[in-house]
């Protein structure tokens, strides 16, 4: 097999040609003949990086999002990273988490059917969803230090109530009502607090 490798200056009389071939055919898309989708990537292996500034193998720059989506597309503006999907051609956010907070993995959803009072639960990563039905209560852990989002849904016909531990507040009242069927409602913390999103 020919080195893996660009030709070098002044050298590699007569294997130029080969050299430089071989080095593209690695990553580069060649059908043999003119052909407008030559020279495309068909893979794309990426080296890792290191703990040095300026080292990070993958780097995008914050700019304008494209005026009208197109499939496929990744883009970054500001603080929000963006794919955009093929059904719909519908751009969609990519969610994040904050590690400067000590997360240390994926997020993970709970989905839970209530139908009696109930404290939420306060694993770390954690999105909870209650779906409830009865006259019942949900009861928020302590905002301290949570970084999880809570959904309670009224699944039923009476009212569903939200609320807090340690005197908390949600929106600055001790608790909130969910009194519709199908109504939900996001709460997140203010590392003291809760607001509903």
């Amino acid at each position: 097999m020919t080195e893996q490798r660009l030709p070098t200056l002044n050298g590699d009389d007569g294997a130029w040609g080969s050299i430089l071939n071989q080095f593209l055919a690695k990553e580069h898309y060649n059908t043999g003949i003119d052909n407008p989708l030559n020279g495309g990537h068909s893979t794309i292996t990426v080296r890792a990086g290191s703990a040095t500034a300026g080292t990070s193998p993958i780097k995008l720059t914050s700019g304008p999002i494209l005026t009208t989506p197109e499939a496929g597309a990744i883009e970054f503006t500001t603080d929000k990273l963006y794919f955009t999907q093929t059904t719909g051609t519908a751009r969609r956010v990519i969610s994040t988490y904050d590690d400067s907070l000590g997360a240390t993995g994926a997020i993970s959803r709970l989905i839970s059917t209530i139908v009696t009072n109930t404290t939420a639960g306060s694993a770390t990563n954690t999105d909870y969803v209650y779906l409830v039905s009865g006259t019942t209560t949900v009861t928020l852990p302590t905002a301290v230090a949570n970084t999880n989002i809570y959904t309670v849904t009224n699944t039923g016909t009476n009212t569903v109530t939200v609320a807090t531990t340690s005197s908390q507040t949600i929106n600055g009242s001790n608790s909130v009502t969910i009194p519709l069927t199908n109504m939900s409602l996001d709460f997140v913390s203010t590392n003291s607090n809760w607001t509903i999103k």
